[in-house]
């Protein structure tokens, strides 16, 4: 099997490599392959990297090495950010060579253009919302209860607490967003999450859109929402920023836009 190019992100062309410079995929080159107005953040691949890259990860050692490749995917994407806007490719993107990418990304220069224009001076943060599970279990209950009765009517009653206690989490997220509104652009709920350790689940998971200027009042703000959450059960986390990961456009190298 021949090589190829292994894609990171799609960058405007005048877009400089970010000092210092990140290793790509097992600490090899990262470069930019200039496709006219666009650049593709790139890395030479060998045949020998494809073919592992394309076999099966059912293997636990293989797992690893996919898993370790990924991160580093990542790693050079966030690394692109301080140099301008980005659009982020997914992991394990290939390309024969510079002609091969130029033909899939021509069908959406208007809509990368359109994309970056948007992008410049923005970042995506995400902001986690967790509630504290604090179920009794059954053996403090039937500690804390007088008599039998009290023990049964302590049990039929838990589910409806910790009802209560989630819906009042919900209308602690749904308050605090709404007052955090005037720091974003544009809000959007995730449903994927796990929560960071047990006794924690996730309520929210929300990626904000913000412009740079405004990142100190962002976190200013839920800097502010920490104790109040707190006194409601919840945990509150704010991480970025990010390349604009839930706010590009959905395109398809080598796919035309519809209604083309």
């Amino acid at each position: 099997m021949t090589g190829g190019y292994h894609l990171f992100a799609l960058v405007p062309a005048e877009t400089k490599l970010p000092d210092p410079l990140p290793a790509g995929l097992e600490q090899g080159a990262v470069t930019l392959l200039p496709i006219g107005l666009v650049a593709g953040v790139a890395q030479a691949v060998s045949g020998e990297f494809l073919a592992q890259l394309q076999e099966g990860n059912s293997d636990p050692a293989a797992q690893q090495w996919l898993t370790d490749r990924l991160l580093e995917h990542e790693h050079v994407v966030e690394a692109f950010v301080s140099a301008g806007p980005v659009f982020p490719l997914g992991f394990g993107v290939l390309v024969a060579d510079p002609a091969a990418l130029r033909e899939a990304v021509s069908p959406h220069l208007e809509t990368l253009s359109a994309f970056f224009d948007g992008a410049a001076g923005r970042q995506e943060w995400c902001l986690k919302f967790y509630l504290h599970d604090e179920a009794p279990r059954r053996g403090e209950m039937a500690q804390a209860a007088r008599s039998g009765l009290d023990y049964l009517a302590a049990r039929r009653a838990l589910p409806e607490r910790l009802a209560a206690r989630e819906a009042a989490g919900r209308v602690f997220v749904e308050s605090s967003l709404a007052d955090l509104g005037r720091h974003c652009e544009g809000m959007l709920g995730r449903e994927a999450g796990t929560a960071p350790g047990k006794g924690l689940r996730l309520l929210a998971n929300v990626a904000l859109l913000v412009r740079s200027s405004a990142r100190t009042a962002l976190e200013a703000a839920v800097d502010g929402l920490i104790a109040p959450a707190s006194h409601e059960g919840l945990e509150l986390t704010l991480t970025g920023p990010w390349p604009l990961y839930s706010f590009r456009p959905l395109i398809s190298l080598g796919v035309a836009p519809q209604g083309r």
